[in-house]
């Protein structure tokens, strides 16, 4: 069983949104990323619905260590712990970084794939990936 996350967009409710394969964000813009737990065993994706007391965190990593970024994820939507969400701030220089997120269920921590790539576009019009 392969545990990643897939993007979202256009999160209106726990059954109103779009799962993307790309995402692209303007670096300094305040807003919340979603995303959704998946497991790739199965053809099609399925939801992955971690343990009750599961957390989730994201971190971007970036060049300069001063610039890393940790949140912890929360569920937006009571009665669905696949979808979670991390706040976007102003202040966040996210430029050029990498997403990671980390999955906790009990002692046993495991890193997610990535189904979806994230683009920040700066506002000197430059693209950086993750």
């Amino acid at each position: 069983m392969k545990l990643g996350f897939r993007l979202l967009e256009d999160v209106c409710s726990v059954n109103n949104f779009v799962e993307v394969q790309r995402l692209e964000l303007v670096a300094g813009n305040p807003g919340t990323l979603y995303f959704r737990l998946i497991m790739r065993s199965t053809d099609p994706d399925l939801r992955y619905v971690p343990a009750s007391g599961a957390t989730v965190s994201v971190t971007f990593d970036h060049i300069d260590s001063n610039q890393v970024i940790t949140r912890v994820a929360t569920n937006p939507f009571v009665g669905d712990n696949s979808i979670w969400s991390v706040p976007l701030l102003a202040t966040d220089r996210i430029t050029f970084a990498s997403m990671q997120v980390s999955l906790t269920e009990g002692a046993v921590t495991r890193k997610l794939i990535p189904f979806s790539e994230l683009a920040f576009a700066n506002t000197d019009s430059k693209r950086y990936f993750c």
